[in-house]
């Protein structure tokens, strides 16, 4: 009985101490319990916002194609959530590209703005530009599937790109030629595709010779490509002798001067 009775007063014990110190214990120490509210986002990502948003209010009409990376933060202590972050980028000709200087500023809210120091951005370009599907050699036929356009980054891109509309251009004028040796995947520059040649090596063509007297037409070959208004070499071989022309039209041209 004895024992029956001291068994009881332990399990008693037990559930009052349960119940007086453990409970609330418990709840103090649940990590759900440790967190209030939701951290705000790091001056990286705050930053890297502004920036956005700075581009935006001084380049609208080229925003879109334009992303920025934050390299380098000025050593600042660790800045408040409630603190708007502002970002000056460095005065540049035109839209700023690749490396680029900022000043970061903030501002409480209910206080004065506070200098942060200088950060370091990467703006980046991108566009929509034209890239071949398979290789092509200098003079080949370009078909309407071969080419498509692709949102490439052209930060470091050097020349100028073929943009889309660029090449919808080009395409009105008829059928597309390589230009050059051209690779599979590579973006393409504006130059690298050309509408077909007005004249074309070995072509005949009538050569006028005006002068105020008279003028006389000669039968010559063309010993260039080009387009209407180019100047290109014309050998007669009635004359024997080669002459400097200009394009005015399909298989004519002017004469320019004698070699």
């Amino acid at each position: 009985m004895r024992m029956a009775r001291t068994y009881h007063a332990c399990w008693t014990a037990a559930l009052l101490l349960l119940a007086g110190w453990g409970l609330p214990s418990a709840v103090a120490a649940s990590p759900a319990g440790a967190v209030i509210g939701t951290p705000g986002p790091d001056l990286n990502e705050r930053v890297q916002m502004a920036a956005t948003q700075a581009l935006a209010d001084a380049f609208p009409g080229v925003a879109h194609r334009l992303t920025v990376d934050v390299l380098r933060l000025p050593n600042t202590e660790p800045l408040p959530t409630d603190h708007a972050v502002r970002v000056h980028l460095t005065r540049t000709n035109g839209v700023p590209r690749g490396r680029v200087q900022a000043e970061i500023e903030a501002r409480p809210a209910d206080g004065p703005r506070q200098s942060l120091g200088r950060a370091l951005l990467q703006v980046a370009h991108f566009d929509s530009v034209m890239v071949p599907l398979e290789t092509l050699r200098a003079d080949d036929a370009v078909a309407s599937d071969a080419v498509v356009a692709r949102w490439v980054d052209v930060t470091r891109f050097s020349g100028t790109p073929l943009r889309a509309a660029d090449y919808r251009a080009l395409q009105r004028e008829g059928r597309l030629y390589a230009a050059r040796y051209l690779r599979a995947d590579r973006t393409l520059r504006a130059g690298d595709l050309r509408p077909a040649h007005l004249v074309t090596r070995g072509d005949a063509v009538n050569l006028q010779y005006r002068r105020p007297q008279f003028t006389l037409t000669l039968r010559g070959t063309a010993r260039d490509h080009g387009y209407a208004d180019d100047i290109i070499r014309v050998y007669v071989p009635d004359t024997g002798t080669m002459y400097r022309a200009r394009i005015t039209g399909p298989g004519a041209a002017a004469w320019v001067e004698t070699l």
